[in-house]
């Protein structure tokens, strides 16, 4: 299972020709479902797995749910809880995870491999937030995750 970050969704459609129906032209109606809007490709979106999207929304102050949404007036918070996060590693640590094997042959349990979150990992994430929210207050919209 993963967790998608998405800003508001209207700011992420942008108003161009589909490349399938002349609908967007006006000239024909070939796909009556189309509006014209497609998804902006330049748009940031953020995809991890739950456990690492739980890691990260907890530096950020988010509510830690599946799906929900941040307001545009709450993006300066989150944006100071990311500055913090990239600049104190102590920060940092309580997103880190120690990676660990367990099960496997001759145990009776399947084999489990986790990976872990090292600090590499957490501060690259916190970028792509910051690119996130930093294109979320110039479309003075809000994001979203589900």
């Amino acid at each position: 299972m993963s967790i998608t970050f998405y800003p508001d969704y209207e700011y992420k459609m942008v108003k161009r020709p589909c490349t399938y129906c002349k609908v967007c032209d006006a000239e024909t109606n070939e796909d009556p479902y189309c509006t014209g809007y497609r998804e902006d490709p330049d748009c940031p979106t953020i995809n991890m797995a739950n456990g690492n999207a739980y890691a990260i929304m907890e530096l950020l102050g988010c509510n830690l749910d599946y799906s929900g949404h941040v307001k545009v007036e709450d993006l300066p918070r989150i944006q100071r809880a990311i500055i913090k996060a990239r600049n104190v590693a102590s920060v940092r640590t309580g997103a880190t995870a120690e990676p660990y094997e367990s099960g496997g042959p001759g145990t009776g349990q399947c084999r489990v491999v986790y990976c872990g979150r090292d600090d590499y990992y957490v501060s690259r994430r916190l970028s792509e937030f910051q690119e996130l929210v930093e294109h979320c207050q110039e479309k003075g919209c809000g994001f979203y995750w589900c």
